[in-house]
């Protein structure tokens, strides 16, 4: 059996040292670096505790002032109980700002513990109780009643001798029902309308059922009421309340107001002067620019409707189908200037 000499048996067993130094070495170096991986984890597993507990404290206090407002909201103070419209422009205000507090706290709710999760649900579910309590009472549901055939009165609107915009004047006149203080135009179809202040300021004007027609509304009304339009061009004069729109579909609108409501519409263009937010539901593919209508008499109605010339939020709309603040509503856009239409009439 023959021996390696011995020389040969020093570099191998150098060769050998070498490796388990280095095997050593990386041992040493692959613990060190999870020794520091896991001091690392442990500060950044503090510092989110600490952002967490931030984040907690900061959704506490701002939620905390947001219900306050809410309640001091429903208090009613200084508020006009008289005038409807007002009163519900209020509890619109009201129901946007309570909108607004529950995506605050969805928003919130990853980082909260589960005891202060379920207390602020509770607390918007006791509010939302509250809010509707209040709305109750202070907005009535009109009752509903016949209306007397002998105080109906029939009587035909003024006729534009310029060509409507879509279809025929009918020769006979537009009828129009009115009803007490109510103007109410219906189950029209390729028509010009037109209705002037002596016939419409400070009334309720209600368009329903119209297809195809070119609508003026030149004066100050009360309030318009629009719903179950199709294909039409409605211009308005200044509103000193509120417009509510219910079913409009490929349309023109313009309008000065207080306040204005939109539901189940589609593929409509609204022309504002509106001195609040405006307000969208179940509504879909609108857009809106600033008010175009422009007649003699307009500043005269401004100044009757009570309106502010110099506030008009038409481009802010609060829809209540989103309620991701941070990101645009799909649900309508600023009509782009090369597309807007200037009204004169």
């Amino acid at each position: 059996m023959s021996r390696k000499p011995a020389e040969a048996l020093l570099i191998e067993n150098d060769q050998h040292d070498k490796r388990m130094q280095k095997k050593i070495h990386s041992q040493l170096e692959e613990r060190n670096q999870n020794r520091l991986a896991d001091m690392q984890n442990k500060r950044d597993e503090i510092e989110g505790e600490k952002v967490t507990e931030e984040k907690s404290d900061f959704f506490s206090k701002n939620f905390k002032n947001e219900i306050a407002v809410i309640e001091e909201m429903l208090n009613c103070k200084e508020l006009n109980i008289s005038d409807r419209a007002v009163v519900v422009d209020h509890f619109d205000a009201i129901t946007a700002s309570f909108h607004r507090l529950r995506k605050f706290f969805n928003d919130s709710v990853m980082f909260l513990p589960k005891f202060k999760s379920r207390k602020s649900m509770s607390q918007l579910n006791e509010l939302e109780q509250k809010i509707n309590a209040k709305r109750a009472e202070m907005i009535p549901k009109k009752k509903f009643a016949f209306k007397s055939k002998a105080k109906k009165i029939e009587s035909k609107s003024n006729i534009s001798n310029d060509p409507p915009a879509t279809g025929n004047v009918s020769k006979a006149g537009a009828m129009v029902a009115k009803f007490s203080n109510e103007f109410l135009v219906k189950d029209k179809t390729d028509e010009t309308i037109r209705l002037n202040e002596q016939e419409i300021n400070q009334r309720d004007v209600s368009l329903s059922n119209l297809k195809n027609c070119t609508i003026f509304l030149h004066g100050a009304p009360g309030t318009v009421h629009i719903s179950d339009v199709e294909k039409c061009v409605v211009s308005i004069g200044p509103v000193s309340g509120s417009v509510f729109v219910d079913r409009c579909v490929d349309s023109r609108l313009s309008t000065g107001c207080q306040q204005l409501r939109v539901h189940h519409t589609k593929r409509t263009d609204f022309y504002l002067h509106v001195t609040s937010r405006a307000i969208i539901e179940d509504t879909s593919d609108i857009r809106v620019a600033p008010y175009n209508t422009n007649y003699p008499e307009l500043d005269s109605h401004f100044k009757l409707a009570g309106l502010d010339k110099s506030t008009n939020n038409w481009d802010k709309v609060d829809d209540f189908n989103w309620l991701a603040m941070s990101t645009h509503s799909p649900n309508w856009a600023v009509l782009e200037e090369s597309k807007r239409i200037t009204e004169q009439t």
